[in-house]
């Protein structure tokens, strides 16, 4: 489900009281994550709407745009809290790493070819 549905699904409900309290036992954590390059920008998101507490002033911030195209999987029972690619980050992905073995492949053929070539 995408975070930012997930966000609309539990605002103004309980299960929005209980999503903050769980992620409240991780914010520390968070909080020293913010400095890893590619995922700082999303885990300041995610501290700041647990500083808020408040799904709607969260979305009124520019944080909002950063989650959005981001999946998660919460279980507010167990407290078990993920984000993960949305679609959009996992197309990006595979177009990387399609490319990637693209000229691993090119580079091993010419090495197959350059050790034919010598024999």
């Amino acid at each position: 489900m995408l975070f930012t549905e997930f966000l609309d699904k539990i605002e103004n409900t309980d299960d929005e009281a209980r999503f903050f309290k769980q992620l409240g036992n991780v914010v520390d954590d968070l909080k020293e994550a913010k400095e890893i390059p590619i995922l700082g920008k999303l885990i300041s998101a995610i501290v700041y709407l647990l500083e808020l507490e408040c799904i709607t002033e969260f979305k009124q911030s520019e944080h909002y745009d950063v989650i959005s195209g981001w999946d998660v999987i919460v279980d507010l029972d167990t407290g078990h809290f993920s984000v993960i690619p949305g679609p959009g980050h996992r197309k990006k992905i595979f177009k990387v790493a399609a490319i990637i073995a693209g000229i691993l492949f090119l580079i091993w053929l010419c090495r197959r070819k350059r050790r034919k070539s010598q024999d």
